[in-house]
């Protein structure tokens, strides 16, 4: 139609036909001696629309056909335009939660343009005559928005358009978090350092100083995971601090057990009048074993869901300068899958219930081997920082999103360093203070281990390695 148009212009003849208005040719034309002319014809009626000439009568090859009903001889009825939108365009959007939520199905719902605004970008488009079917378009319609934003302002939802607002990781109480796993960390060197010195005394010897070097890497571990839980998010920082917390906290857990199981399998052995050997390297290899394995899980854990930095957006309620509402972007660390964390928490709720019964069951074993009140305290310990872990990871951002990224990892940092210093305060302290005093008042008194009706003594023996306890409960050797 528009090429027949251009042709009756061409050579200056009459043509009539049906046009639909606003269009850009009518603006092609418009101002010229070829600008489209209305007919004004009547108003349309059900009646007259019924009564219209049919598809087939106009493609009839009888002339009279094409004529009709003078009852059906009446102007087209109008309609809006319309505007098609997809099917699931709704259920997707409201789908997501409203925090993230695109403004675009609520704007294009609401959103309502004027024949006369459209006549104004056509007569824009064809103005310019530079690139018209190709660039001119373009250049008319966005010169139409910035002059007109205000009239399409009023389209956007309640609380559009959005600002942002990013948490950052400088807070006091991330500072102050910081500061205190770095002192946790110095005390742990410290530690170490003192136990080395007083290697050979009585107390460290009877409680395995290397498996109290193991026990202070897997402290010193942790302090590192604290001071990293206080940083912020990053690709690198979120897996690494997994890895130090996780193997950090199975250096800790892992000898404990190991070592009371051992000692508490001699007991046994001597209470049945049976020998039991254990040697250094057996105990080594059960540590090596179950830290292997934890290495294996946060090594599939790295490769296949790494925890990585994710942003947790946030609704204020607060009015931004540009009147909608402001967001906060919380940072912090996770996987797609919450499964590794929860597995993580039932290995160390594991390994908390393996120490207890063991602590239990040596309680009544000679006194330089028993640890019951010492690991007691370490496992009380650790069992409440454990579940306030727990507490703060399922209200923090991850998912109930009461406490923000940085209060959850300032509270994470806290716990775990706290943790940190009040094990070494109940199961290396005294055992440095008993190191300190003289040789003499540590082996004044002979002890005694209480095996059903029999008491048996006791002598300090000079053996680095323990060998067997015989039917009265003596330990006759001790490797170290």
């Amino acid at each position: 139609m528009v090429g027949i148009y251009h042709a009756a212009n061409y050579t200056k003849s009459n043509v009539l036909f049906y046009w639909f208005d606003p269009d850009p040719t009518i603006q092609q034309y418009m101002g010229t001696d070829a600008e489209f002319t209305p007919i004004l014809l009547p108003q349309p009626t059900t009646e007259c629309i019924k009564n219209r000439v049919t598809e087939a009568q106009r493609c009839s090859d009888n002339p009279a056909d094409w004529i009709g009903e003078e009852v059906g001889s009446c102007d087209s009825e109008s309609f809006s335009i319309q505007k098609v939108i997809v099917s699931d365009f709704y259920n997707r959007t409201y789908s997501r939660p409203k925090v993230g939520r695109s403004p675009a199905y609520d704007f294009l719902k609401s959103f309502r343009m004027s024949d006369l605004q459209l006549e104004e970008m056509y007569r824009r488009w064809y103005k310019k005559n530079k690139d018209r079917w190709n660039y001119d378009h373009r250049e008319a319609l966005c010169e139409w928005i910035g002059e007109n934003l205000g009239e399409l302002q009023v389209f956007l939802p309640p609380t559009y358009p959005r600002s942002f607002r990013t948490n950052e990781y400088d807070t006091p109480y991330l500072v102050v978090a910081k500061v205190m796993s770095i002192i946790a960390a110095m005390i742990v060197l410290g530690t170490l350092s003192l136990v080395y010195y007083y290697r050979n005394k009585r107390s460290i010897v009877f409680a395995q100083r290397t498996f109290l070097y193991m026990i202070l890497l897997g402290l010193f571990l942790v302090s590192i995971g604290s001071f990293l839980k206080s940083l912020p998010p990053s690709t690198a920082t979120c897996m690494t601090k997994e890895w130090f917390v996780m193997v950090g906290y199975s250096l800790i857990l892992v000898p404990l057990n190991v070592k009371i199981s051992a000692i508490n399998a001699l007991v046994h052995s001597a209470t049945s009048f049976r020998r039991a050997k254990i040697t250094r390297r057996t105990l080594y290899k059960r540590v090596a074993i179950i830290i292997g394995i934890v290495i294996v899980y946060l090594t599939v854990w790295t490769i296949l869901d790494p925890s990585t930095e994710t942003s947790n957006k946030i609704l204020t309620g607060e009015q931004s300068e540009s009147g909608g509402e402001m967001v906060e972007i919380d940072l912090t660390c996770s996987s797609r899958a919450s499964t590794w964390t929860i597995i993580f928490f039932i290995y160390v709720f594991l390994l908390i219930v393996a120490a207890t019964v063991l602590a239990v069951q040596t309680r009544n074993i000679k006194q330089e081997f028993n640890e019951s009140v010492k690991l007691g305290y370490v496992i009380y310990t650790i069992f409440l920082v454990e579940l306030l872990l727990i507490i703060v990871w399922v209200v923090g951002p991850a998912n109930m999103t009461l406490l923000s990224g940085t209060e959850a990892a300032a509270t994470t940092s806290f716990l775990l360093s706290t943790n940190i210093i009040i094990v070494v305060a109940a199961y290396f302290f005294p055992k440095i203070i008993s190191a300190r005093k003289p040789e003499s008042e540590q082996s004044k008194s002979n002890v005694y281990i209480s095996t059903r009706t029999s008491i048996c003594t006791t002598q300090r023996s000079t053996s680095r390695k323990i060998t067997a306890i015989d039917g009265c409960g003596k330990i006759t050797a001790i490797e170290n």
